[in-house]
């Protein structure tokens, strides 16, 4: 089961709405991400049937593919320019693509982080809940 969480600037209204399961993801032969999410998680056997690296592999081969191939990308936000982006925070140093900067942080976790768009409000210490799937 998964739940967002509305963060919301006090000073300037900017709103972000995030969830807490992140952006499960496979990546195709191509190394795109191609995502799948509650409740479809049957989509990632599709996924992998699509792609030609699983193929013809016996369970423990496909199982130490899928450490390489697969993992959760977090919906991060630049706290310079507010640009948002997703990255897998396990395999790579998060950067922001729109700046460059490294001052950027998960999206689901701003609780008391400045605001990235007025940078003179602060987000609540308690975030609104939002949906649950």
């Amino acid at each position: 089961m998964a739940c967002s969480v509305i963060h919301r600037c006090p000073a300037c209204g900017f709103e972000i709405e995030a969830w807490s399961d992140g952006n499960p993801y496979i990546l195709d032969d191509r190394n795109r991400p191609k995502f799948y999410y509650h409740p479809c998680e049957n989509e990632r056997f599709e996924i992998m049937a699509s792609c030609k690296w699983a193929r013809s592999k016996t369970d423990e081969e496909l199982s130490k593919f899928l450490e390489l191939k697969s993992g959760i990308m977090s919906d991060m936000i630049c706290l310079d320019c507010a640009g948002a982006f997703k990255c897998d925070t396990e395999k790579n140093k998060p950067k922001c693509r729109k700046c460059g900067s490294e001052n950027v942080h998960d999206q689901f976790k701003l609780e008391g982080v400045t605001c990235p768009k007025c940078h003179r409000g602060r987000f609540p210490d308690t975030p609104e809940w939002g949906a649950i799937s």
